[in-house]
């Protein structure tokens, strides 16, 4: 992933997909990929099993340290699939300040109706 500010490039969204794959298949787990966890405090996001993905700000974390403990404030946003959990929806990197934006009711909600849509396919 760019990690000097810019938007990422096609090969760094086609690296983060295969990573991602790779990662909820059980297969490993990526150095730059942190803490995975919901939305405790939307109840929509809750609902819409919306989650986040801790993305390394630059570089990537020590091998040594638990993915619980590799926090950032990056994330990577997505849910799965209702009827086919193994399918992800991958919907949008937060950056900077992704603790921040998550206080932000309408960007949540937002990203709830994207979330919906897609398992109402899925």
């Amino acid at each position: 992933m760019a990690v000097d500010g810019l938007l990422p490039t096609l090969d760094d969204l086609t690296r983060l997909k295969t990573d991602f794959k790779e990662y909820k298949e059980g297969k490993r787990l990526p150095t730059y990929f942190g803490r995975d966890g919901d939305f405790t405090r939307h109840r929509g996001a809750k609902f819409s099993q919306l989650r986040h993905l801790h993305l390394t700000e630059s570089g990537t974390w020590p091998p040594q340290k638990r993915q619980y403990s590799r926090t950032s404030d990056r994330w990577l946003i997505y849910c799965p699939g209702f009827w086919q959990d193994h399918i992800y929806l991958l919907i949008a990197i937060l950056e900077p300040d992704a603790h921040a934006q998550a206080n932000h009711t309408d960007l949540i909600n937002g990203l709830v109706r994207i979330a919906e849509d897609f398992r109402n396919k899925f």
